[in-house]
């Protein structure tokens, strides 16, 4: 593959890189799924508290957020291979460790399990910026919204596995709830064998093939260490108004989603509702996260990033003003805000994604993309602490409402005069 991204290099990508990380999306996602299904519920059981049920979610996010630096250096290092691997197995140990927590009944266990169950999440979001290492300007919305789309299979399938995932946990002697860990331990798991085996050649590869990016995060010469790569990716992110546009678009998008998402089970269990239709609702919400993720890829490509994110940001307000008026009693209207909400997200991530990725240096553009994903877990991960709580004491109409404030940065950042869309660096 060449750095330039020319037809043969878009030739051998597509035809050996994009599929293997899309069989990693499809199996990835049903691990990922099928536990974000049941990790708030099984929260609740073991905590007895509804304002800690978003808890274990939202250790899950800290734990991708926690491990997006660490595998963005691994890959500018050694490659996307190992770090997308690394990711997935670190996921299947903290899926291990959900179900072990359910079995001793432990919370605190849980915790722990959840947190490491955020890495298959960290690799999955880290795939797309894999999908378009040296991929033309042109053609990057398609081809990374390609990889976030494969992902709409296993993602629908997880939480559609509660029953038979419950029927395979009672077969193990194991509790029925633990039964969707069950099957992450063994889609990370798969995932992460894909991965290793298949990603040859390492997508990155071609962008390190001098180490003249990898030697920019060395520490100097004379044991003397200069700013920190997260530091100078953050730099690079806030001095272009267009990288940090596309930053706050993944931030604040993933920050509403995970906030209205995971207390939707929890809202609508103790409305009555069974574990296998708020698994449809779930499921719904997952195929609004992916399944459009083209078009997102076609709208980026062919009307521009920031046209993509203003209707991104326009699918997450409607989603909120309809979960707001959803009651617990019935699934109807909480399905189709977690549609948009899903809708919403897609668009950010998407666009939001390959604007920041195109308007930062190429030597700190892996870096880049690390300290990204490590924002969208922070903010995330703040707005599901603060999730639980506010559906306590409040009500989940108040939550749904609230989270409309978090989309004011990137309205503001979107009034702004942005730069002409003009890749940094060349289109590496």
């Amino acid at each position: 593959m060449t750095a330039d991204g020319g037809p043969v290099a878009v030739a051998v990508h597509n035809r050996r890189t994009v599929p293997v990380l899309a069989a990693s999306q499809v199996i990835g996602g049903i691990g990922v799924t099928a536990g974000v299904t049941v990790n708030g519920i099984l929260a609740q059981d073991l905590s007895g508290s509804t304002s800690l049920a978003g808890l274990a979610q939202t250790m899950g996010v800290i734990g991708g957020a926690a491990l997006a630096v660490p595998l963005a250096r691994l890959a500018m290092r050694h490659g996307r291979r190992p770090a997308l691997t690394l990711g997935y197995a670190v996921g299947a140990l903290g899926a291990a460790l959900s179900v072990t927590a359910g079995v001793l009944r432990s919370f605190p266990l849980l915790l722990v399990g959840a947190t490491l169950f955020g890495g298959g999440s960290a690799s999955g979001l880290q795939a797309r910026f894999a999908a378009i290492d040296g991929v033309d300007a042109a053609r990057r919305g398609r081809v990374l919204s390609l990889v976030v789309w494969a992902a709409t299979v296993g993602a629908v399938t997880g939480p559609l596995l509660i029953i038979p995932a419950e029927a395979l946990s009672r077969g193990l002697g194991l509790p029925g709830i633990v039964g969707s860990f069950v099957v992450a331990v063994i889609g990370y798991t798969a995932a992460a064998l894909v991965l290793w085996a298949l990603l040859r050649p390492d997508p990155l590869a071609h962008a390190l093939r001098d180490r003249g990016a990898a030697a920019a995060l060395r520490p100097p010469a004379g044991g003397r260490r200069g700013p920190s790569p997260t530091w100078l990716a953050l730099n690079a992110a806030v001095r272009s108004p267009d990288a940090l546009l596309g930053l706050a678009a993944v931030g604040v998008g993933h920050a509403v989603m995970v906030a209205v998402m995971v207390m939707t089970p929890v809202h609508l269990y103790g409305g009555g509702v069974s574990r296998p239709v708020v698994g449809v609702v779930i499921a719904g919400h997952v195929a609004g996260m992916y399944a459009l993720s083209p078009v997102w890829g076609w709208v980026t490509d062919r009307y521009g990033r920031r046209t993509a994110i203003a209707l991104g940001v326009a699918c997450l307000a409607l989603a909120c003003a309809v979960a707001a008026s959803a009651p617990a009693t019935g699934p109807g209207r909480s399905a189709v805000a977690l549609v948009l909400l899903g809708l919403g997200w897609s668009g950010c991530l998407v666009a939001g994604s390959t604007l920041l990725s195109e308007s930062v240096p190429a030597d700190v553009r892996t870096s880049v993309q690390g300290m990204s994903d490590l924002v969208m877990g922070v903010v995330a991960a703040s707005a599901g602490v603060l999730a639980g709580p506010v559906v306590e004491w409040f009500g989940y109409g108040v939550l749904a409402l609230s989270t409309l404030v978090l989309l004011v940065p990137v309205l503001v950042l979107l009034a702004r005069r942005g730069n002409r869309f003009e890749p940094v660096g060349g289109a590496a």
